[in-house]
């Protein structure tokens, strides 16, 4: 009887371990925070020069540092880079564990070339803004909401919503919030359906835990509540999109092997309002416009173009 509850304590103690660790790898921020502007080490293969040459533009072309403050008080940066004569602003949210440094170097000129300006949020538990926890777009939908507001109030104009991975589903989940009727239209790349979705999908390639999942989950999504404040099942991009009245295109590569491509097709199968979808082939994940930049930005100019007031 001794060993039977040795055993089973040590099994409880393991299995208590591993759900730590999925929730801490999953949500925690990583590392201290730092300056938005920090010269940065893209790894992007053969595309890496493309970034560093855009971080370079926004280094040399930003205006100032801006900030606001979330819902539980957090206070939340960004960079502003105004266009001349702007038509509107476009607000663009950067991925998981990324940078807008990052994620939108590679476009930033063209999207303040068709008229807007540029706001690039740093999402909660990022680089300079604060957060202990990354919620995948349960909390973040409403930071991008007072980030609709702040632009709102302060340039007018049109607004256009911009994601990269998470950030995709940043705007995504945001979409069916209600934003001021200035928000003309979302650009989607590469956003998952739901947070628990795509924990499933990553935790699917961690070893230690790959065929453990679904028993490490519950007790995982216990922390995500109690600790993060979100619940990853009802963190869902998909659902959002089913009550959006707000255009979107999505975009996403078609060997993005992080966020399968299955995703944004049943994004855009459930999303409500007037969509469009372009897919890059032989792009990975977050490297549809630096593999086919022309594509891209004919897609999003037609786009935008065919939205603005």
């Amino acid at each position: 009887m001794a060993v039977f509850f040795i055993v089973l304590t040590a099994l409880l103690v393991i299995y208590i371990g591993l759900s730590v660790f999925f929730f801490r790898f999953a949500s925690a921020r990583k590392g201290e925070r730092a300056d938005l502007l920090r010269p940065s080490d893209p790894d992007f293969g053969e595309y890496t020069p493309k970034i560093i040459e855009g971080q370079e533009w926004i280094r040399a072309h930003y205006s100032e540092k801006i900030s606001i403050r979330s819902r539980d008080r957090l206070k939340l940066t960004g960079l502003l880079i105004p266009a001349e004569n702007a038509r509107g602003t476009v607000i663009a949210f950067h991925g998981y564990h990324s940078r807008a440094l990052v994620d939108f170097a590679p476009e930033a000129e063209f999207l303040v070339g068709l008229g807007y300006n540029l706001i690039l949020p740093c999402q909660r538990s990022h680089d300079e803004s604060e957060g202990r926890y990354i919620t995948f777009g349960a909390r973040e939908q409403n930071d991008c909401r007072l980030w609709v507001e702040y632009a709102d109030r302060q340039f007018g104009g049109d607004i256009f919503l911009a994601g990269i991975s998470m950030g995709s589903a940043t705007v995504m989940m945001a979409s069916a919030l209600q934003l001021p009727p200035s928000v003309k239209g979302i650009i989607a790349d590469c956003g998952y359906t739901s947070a628990y979705d795509i924990m499933i999908h990553v935790a699917c390639k961690i070893p230690v835990i790959k065929y453990l999942i679904p028993l490490i989950m519950p007790a995982a999504s216990v922390l995500f509540k109690a600790a993060a404040g979100f619940d990853p099942e009802k963190t869902s991009a998909r659902e959002a999109l089913a009550n959006t009245e707000i255009p979107v295109l999505f975009i996403h590569g078609g060997l993005d092997d992080f966020v399968p491509p299955y995703m944004t097709e049943e994004n855009y199968a459930a999303c409500a309002s007037e969509k469009r979808v372009l897919v890059i082939e032989g792009a990975q994940h977050a490297q549809a416009y630096v593999r086919s930049p022309k594509l891209c930005e004919e897609a999003i100019a037609s786009f935008i173009s065919d939205y603005a007031s």
